[in-house]
């Protein structure tokens, strides 16, 4: 059939030609990957090669994130989980393309492909170092603040918005020695004692509370928790695995109003 010859006889016995020898080395190396083919396809099928892929912004990478991995395993233990921290900007293009299926974020995306549902309402809390003078209020109020050293963020990115927005109405700001971003590299500033700083609650919960004290803001604005997704992608399924998940790590949580 092939034309060519595979075996010859040498003193009786067949022995391979050097063409039938290099067609015998490729279909082992085919047999192999239809056999790591055939695995595979049974690992997706019975679920246990499933990879679900979520971003989060920076605020909840070290604090919520992990609760609602720990969830997700212990619903799917199947399920191998990759996290991606995400700033506001990457969000559209996250969703739109890949590789992630939502986004767990403290704002929301106001864009006509983008489904935002909103968990739950967090507040905005003061933190300070240990043994501060302020620590034995049991809540803080703006004017509390004014003669604090503040560690802020940039006014044009969410965090810097809801530190100027609870000062407005006192028409007066803190001095403000140190901004940063992301919001959860105040939590070293102040355990280092240069200052106090404003943040929400969920970025407070990543924290040593050997080294930091949290109080409420009076007055202060509400912070959302939000899973932001795209329904064109199909996966309402495991988004709303994941939105129990979330719920779930939000239980019980040490700051909350």
């Amino acid at each position: 059939m092939l034309g060519v010859t595979l075996f010859t006889s040498v003193s009786g016995r067949l022995v391979p030609s050097q063409v039938a020898s290099k067609i015998a080395f490729e279909s082992e190396g085919l047999a192999d990957h239809l056999d790591t083919m055939r695995r595979k396809v049974l690992r997706i099928v019975d679920g246990s090669d499933t990879v679900f892929r979520f971003g989060a912004s920076a605020s909840l990478t070290g604090s919520v994130a992990p609760r609602v991995i720990k969830a997700l395993r212990q619903s799917q233990p199947q399920i191998q989980v990759h996290l991606d921290m995400l700033y506001v900007r990457n969000v559209p293009e996250y969703l739109a393309r890949g590789p992630g299926s939502c986004v767990l974020s403290i704002y929301p995306m106001p864009d006509p492909v983008i489904e935002n549902r909103k968990i739950l309402d967090g507040s905005l809390v003061c933190i300070m170092p240990y043994g501060h003078h302020l620590t034995k209020n049991k809540t803080i109020r703006a004017e509390d603040l004014f003669e604090e050293k503040l560690i802020s963020f940039d006014p044009n990115v969410i965090h810097g918005k809801l530190v100027e927005s609870f000062f407005r109405p006192h028409g007066r700001m803190p001095d403000v020695p140190y901004r940063i971003e992301p919001a959860h590299a105040a939590l070293g500033l102040v355990s280092e004692g240069l200052g106090v700083a404003i943040v929400d609650e969920f970025t407070a919960m990543a924290g040593d509370l050997k080294r930091i004290v949290v109080r409420p803001l009076e007055g202060a604005t509400t912070v959302p928790v939000m899973i932001l997704s795209n329904p064109l992608r199909g996966e309402a399924q495991f988004i709303d695995l994941f939105e129990d998940c979330v719920r779930a790590a939000l239980r019980d949580r040490p700051h909350s109003p």
